[in-house]
């Protein structure tokens, strides 16, 4: 689309098919506009950086998101003066997000670590935290020592029980993951925090399930068999036909 009065019916098009919940059509639509970002309004790429992301298609969400951080970047755009930095930080975690997503991650860690370097105290603390730590995970070799310190920072300064258990849960694993008989006491230690959340919360489920797993595999190691079938058991109880019951029962038998 080359004319103005095209652009704004494709836009217009997107944004309805996104309201009746039409996502993947409505990201498609926007994924022609893209052709031009330097075209498409402020607000609007936005909006389509929001859709794109939800709809799985990164490349779209990162031109998007680029394009508001150029109009950033220059004083002569005459947008400049619009973006603010709430913008400007939504606009940097987004293309972060969408680097992360396309497996982009050293392009990922150098955006989300200088939105932080920008401001520390930025309101996507937490989450830049989070996707860190898993571009660092992904990374080869992996970047264990970072990763266990942007864990470290959510568990210090996560307000939230539900973020703390989930931070707890990624540190302990990665902690296994990293090697040492030290560390693995340590991930067991989290683990164990992780078990302490109330099973009847459905969003606390899946971590109870990976911490369960991770405490037998670890006393299974440490040769305690009997807190080892006391994990089992636990897991039985909360996940009958668990995908890791056949290794469970094999950590209770080792």
């Amino acid at each position: 689309p080359k004319e103005p009065a095209t652009q704004k019916a494709l836009f217009m098009l997107g944004r309805a098919q996104a309201e009746n919940g039409n996502i993947a059509e409505a990201a498609k639509s926007f994924e022609k506009l893209l052709a031009k970002p330097e075209e498409i309004a402020l607000a609007n790429l936005r909006y389509i950086s929001d859709i794109c992301l939800q709809a799985g298609l990164p490349e779209s969400a990162i031109k998007a998101n680029q394009e508001v951080l150029q109009r950033a970047a220059n004083k002569n755009s005459p947008d400049y003066e619009q973006i603010s930095r709430a913008a400007k930080e939504r606009a940097t975690f987004s293309l972060g997000q969408a680097q992360t997503a396309l497996k982009r991650y050293r392009d990922a860690i150098k955006t989300l670590e200088q939105l932080l370097q920008d401001n520390e105290k930025t309101a996507y603390f937490l989450d830049v935290k989070f996707l860190l730590a898993e571009a660092r995970a992904a990374m080869n070799p992996p970047d264990w020592e970072a990763l266990e310190k942007d864990l470290y920072d959510i568990l210090m300064q996560a307000s939230s029980p539900a973020l703390r258990n989930r931070a707890s849960c990624e540190y302990a694993e990665a902690l296994l993951r990293s090697g040492g008989a030290e560390k693995r006491s340590s991930a067991l230690s989290n683990f164990q925090l992780v078990l302490l959340a109330d099973p009847s919360e459905e969003e606390n489920l899946p971590l109870l399930e990976r911490a369960l797993y991770g405490s037998a595999k670890i006393l299974s190691e440490q040769g305690k068999k009997e807190s080892a079938a006391e994990m089992l058991k636990r897991y039985r109880e909360l996940f009958s036909t668990g995908k890791h019951l056949n290794e469970m029962i094999k950590f209770a038998a080792e």
